[in-house]
This record gives structure tokens, sequence and C-alpha cells, in this order.
């Protein structure tokens, strides 16, 4: 039997500067998963590249940082 899939996994975390209301969030996601969290096509193509441990910022929306994580 074979097993196959994408094993990388993001932590997407909304830091408080994030919308400016004070509140933080910090959320798993996979791929498949990063549109669903409001990424668009320029942005996943960003994240697809990271490895284990880099961090990505500089998105259209400020305070909103992606770390590779496995």
């Amino acid at each position: 039997m074979e097993i196959t899939g994408d094993a990388r996994v993001f932590a997407v975390i909304n830091t408080a500067n994030y919308n400016g209301d004070g509140r933080w969030c910090i959320q798993t996601a996979t791929m498949e998963k990063l549109p669903d969290l409001g990424f668009d096509k320029t942005d996943t193509n960003r994240i697809e590249n990271l490895r284990v441990d880099d961090v990505l910022g500089g998105f259209d929306y400020e305070g909103v940082l992606v770390v590779r994580i496995a």
C-alpha cells in the first residue's frame, strides 16, 4: 500500500497589527487550505517555495506571517 500527499504544513500568524484591532490568531494550513484563508495565487506561489523554518511576510495585508513548520 502506498500513501502519498503533500506534507507541507504552515503556521499562518495574524499578529496584533492585523486589522488594527489588537487581536491575534495562529492557524495551521496546508497548501490546499491557503486560498480559503485569503491567499491569492501570487501569495501561494511565494509560500510554496518556503523551506522548513522559513518565515515569510510582506503580504498585501499588514501583520500576517507564514512559517513553514513541516
